[in-house]
């Protein structure tokens, strides 16, 4: 029917959006109406799948505590019954022979720079932010209906919970205490009393996901009831009272790529949407400077030219002047002040690891930093300071953010301009 596709081929500006719940109202349409044979459906038999995961859904739910610095880990239940999926075939999306882009979109689309200067700056990019923002940067290309019951359980990493310690915690969360072994998941099934009350006084954050079934089940579930015969009745509603409980995304850059001519202009602005949502927004490369230095910066690799590639650069750990280095107590050459660079490694909320660059200001023995006269006075000898690390950079045959080097956020903090 009409309303089961309606979803579909719809556009999201994926930072903006919990994945994890209902989509906005807003989804835009960048493509006039497709035709009915573009859509397939097809009715998933007993799907029924248990299953923990680790990792990137924490970010999800940590939303509100980016602004803390502090690191999360966490664990994710999950428990759903798939009844449908509905999926659009990808050649109407990337084939200009089966589907075309409404005129809207393809007038702002066409008008986007083809050379950004100074890409540095936030505001350099400030056409193809407002691009994103209104139209969206992945299309809906297929969704999953059914129930799905989701337990998140997360804790400051300070807190140093084991993957058990967080198991344990999501089935007593779920099901109570005494019910953890009807849940059907192995990881509940054998927990020792022992385990129940180590789990009971952690201190955590819970959050909880419920889609599809009746009102009634679903109304009890979401208001935090723990009860084992509550979740699998929602497992059986599955077919009685499906909703969207799983979507996949294509990235609007891909679509674009694939309708325009390698080398022609508007195949060069889909490159340029990638390498700023993927690089500058989902990496993370805001520019930064210090004195004279740049610490951080989002630059082509090399001049502009026809088919640019930009990355993102700190500058080279050690000294930069001789202003950086000290002589300190001990007979010792010491680098800090505000061209003194160094680096150190953040966890993101999905586990991964990036090199970040930042002023160091505490004594950093020899780093760089050397006799200028003996005993007397330090100067700087790092021959490397004019050069420049990079730490994200996309290969020129990906044509998905996905494959991008370097880890990212999965979503993007506001940046500014100095």
């Amino acid at each position: 029917t009409k309303g089961e596709l309606e979803e579909l081929a719809k556009i999201i500006f994926l930072p903006s959006v919990n994945l994890l719940d209902d989509f906005p109202e807003k989804e835009n349409r960048i493509f006039d109406p497709l035709s009915p044979e573009c859509f397939t459906k097809k009715t998933l038999t007993a799907s029924l799948t248990s299953t923990f995961t680790l990792g990137a859904t924490v970010s999800v739910a940590t939303k509100s505590k980016s602004s803390e610095k502090s690191e999360v880990s966490g664990i994710s239940l999950i428990k759903q019954a798939l009844a449908e999926k509905i999926y659009v075939n990808k050649e109407c999306l990337t084939s200009a022979k089966m589907s075309t882009l409404n005129k809207e979109f393809m007038e702002s689309f066409s008008a986007l720079p083809l050379q950004i200067k100074e890409p540095w700056l936030h505001n350099s990019w400030k056409a193809y932010s407002a691009f994103l923002e209104k139209y969206g940067s992945h299309v809906i290309t297929s969704k999953e209906t059914g129930s799905r019951f989701q337990q998140m359980v997360f804790a400051e990493s300070s807190e140093s919970y084991s993957e058990r310690d967080f198991q344990v915690r999501a089935c007593i969360s779920a099901a109570g205490p005494t019910d953890v072994g009807e849940l059907g998941l192995s990881a509940c099934s054998n927990v020792t009393n022992s385990e129940i009350s180590q789990a009971s006084k952690m201190t955590v954050s819970e959050t909880r996901f419920v889609r599809g079934g009746l009102r009634d089940t679903n109304s009890a579930l979401n208001n935090g009831k723990t009860s084992t015969e509550l979740i699998n009745k929602l497992m059986n509603e599955a077919d009685e009272a499906p909703k969207p409980v799983q979507h996949t995304l294509m990235t609007i850059w891909s679509i674009l790529q694939s309708r325009f001519e390698s080398g022609s202009k508007n195949y060069h602005r889909a490159t340029n949407l990638q390498y700023y949502y993927s690089g500058y927004l989902d990496y993370g490369c805001p520019y930064s400077k210090s004195g004279n230095v740049e610490i951080q910066k989002f630059d082509y690799k090399q001049p502009m030219k026809e088919n640019p590639e930009f990355v993102c650069t700190l500058a080279d750990d050690g000294c930069h002047n001789d202003n950086d280095c000290h002589y300190v107590i001990g007979v010792k050459c010491a680098c800090r002040g505000k061209t003194c660079v160094r680096y150190h490694s953040e966890k993101q909320t999905t586990g991964q690891i990036k090199q970040m660059a930042y002023v160091n200001n505490h004594n950093w023995m020899w780093e760089g930093c050397n006799w200028k006269k003996l005993w007397i006075e330090c100067g700087c000898y790092n021959k490397y300071r004019n050069e420049r690390k990079v730490v994200w950079f996309l290969p020129i045959t990906s044509r998905d953010a996905g494959k991008h080097k370097a880890p990212g956020k999965g979503t993007y903090d506001e940046a500014k301009d100095p």
